[in-house]
């Protein structure tokens, strides 16, 4: 009964140093996209510009971005949100 016991513990203290670590750095297991440039609208012949839009919070931060404008000055906008792993530039 007691190597049981010792082996339910054991497994109940992994399990929790498991969830605590998970837990502690799931931002950097989570977001970490690359700062690399790889490729840009430029490469495939579109004229764009590069927009930063702020955003609030206890950290000041923006979001980084590409306006593609449209030769029509009436169509739509279309906003692209790639994900959390890597950037759009990033070749997979």
């Amino acid at each position: 009964m007691q190597i049981v016991l010792t082996c339910l513990v054991l497994i109940i203290i992994g399990y929790g140093g498991a969830t605590w670590y998970l837990w502690a750095k799931q931002r950097k297991l989570i977001f970490l996209p690359s700062r690399d440039v790889h490729q840009s609208p430029a490469d495939f012949g579109l004229k764009y510009e590069e927009v930063w839009v702020p955003i609030g919070g206890s950290h000041a931060s923006s979001l980084h971005g590409w306006w593609v404008p449209s030769e029509n000055a009436a169509a739509l906008a279309m906003l692209y949100l790639h994900g959390n792993d890597f950037n759009p530039r990033h070749q997979r």
